[in-house]
């Protein structure tokens, strides 16, 4: 602009010299090698400003050329969720000030909240491998441990009562039973009879329950094992008749030993104390019994299927 206006300024001069000369003698004439230095550094400077412009044009255009390029790296890393994108959805052919201005305000950045929602949705959805699902789908392994000690406590149980029903026939001998039948002694030969009549009960009783619930125990344990939770679940439904009979045997051979050890008692107390002594042992059995038939009753709830749930009239 400068250099412009320095050679309009130049151009006036000349022009108020010819002027002047026209009407005055006394100016020297404008020569035609000032006219065509003019001309030619007229013709110069539209040259540069020629180049110039040009220059900036292909500068616009390569970063138009680099904002595409941009833009479709964008649409192919369109799968990642935090990043910038690029729309440069703009008007070409503006000044590369108003480019650059548009460029900027188009960058659009995705809000922080909404990708750390989509990370944490993404983290819960993850999966941690078949052992996982496994565990989801299988069954409840701590629960079934439990299932199991519960059966266990019938087994031992069991086979304590069925110990002593066994001891219990050591406690009588082929002689003392010779001698009670010598002397008429009706009140020893019905101990003696009982005695052994309760002890077989007992030891049979015992042996049943004993069998039914280890031979549940081994082979739900083996099928849990090996990973047959199908193979399980339909063993134990397969064989429940089985465990409620084991069950009443199990019941026997307890309520076998009670008696075994009210026999016990009366036979070693003396024969002042006998009565007193049976009426005490009868009555503490009776008790015994009613209570445990009490547990027993209040327990069915837990074999039972659940009750469907009625909603309350409000």
């Amino acid at each position: 602009a400068y250099v412009v206006l320095s050679m309009v300024s130049t151009w006036s001069a000349h022009a108020s010299i010819v002027s002047n000369g026209m009407t005055s003698s006394s100016s020297p004439p404008v020569t035609r090698s000032e006219v065509d230095s003019i001309l030619s550094a007229m013709q110069s400077m539209q040259e540069s400003n020629h180049r110039a412009v040009s220059d900036l044009t292909s500068s616009v255009r390569a970063l138009i050329d680099r904002m595409d390029a941009q833009e479709r790296d964008g649409v192919d890393d369109s799968n990642s969720d935090i990043g910038v994108q690029n729309d440069s959805k703009m008007i070409r052919g503006s000044s590369a000030v108003r480019l650059m201005k548009q460029s900027s305000m188009d960058t659009y950045l995705p809000p922080l909240k909404q990708n750390f929602n989509n990370i944490k949705n993404a983290a819960a959805s993850v999966n941690f491998g078949p052992q996982e699902e496994e565990k989801e789908e299988g069954v409840d392994l701590e629960r079934v441990a439990i299932r199991f000690d519960g059966i266990e406590v019938y087994a031992v149980v069991s086979a304590l009562t069925l110990a002593t029903a066994v001891a219990s026939f050591e406690m009588i001998g082929t002689g003392d039973w010779n001698k009670h039948w010598s002397e008429r002694n009706g009140y020893k030969l019905s101990i003696i009879a009982l005695n052994l009549f309760v002890g077989a009960v007992g030891v049979g009783a015992g042996l049943h329950s004993v069998i039914v619930f280890s031979l549940s125990l081994m082979y739900g344990r083996t099928a849990v094992g090996l990973g047959r939770d199908d193979a399980f679940g339909g063993f134990f439904r397969k064989t429940a008749l089985q465990r409620v009979r084991g069950f009443r045997s199990f019941l026997i051979s307890m309520y076998a030993f009670m008696v075994q050890m009210f026999i016990l008692i009366e036979s070693r107390c003396p024969y002042m104390l006998q009565g007193f002594v049976l009426g005490f042992m009868v009555w503490l059995m009776s008790h015994i019994h009613r209570d445990a038939q009490a547990i027993i009753k209040g327990a069915e709830c837990i074999f039972l299927p659940p009750e469907p749930k009625v909603a309350d009239d409000i």
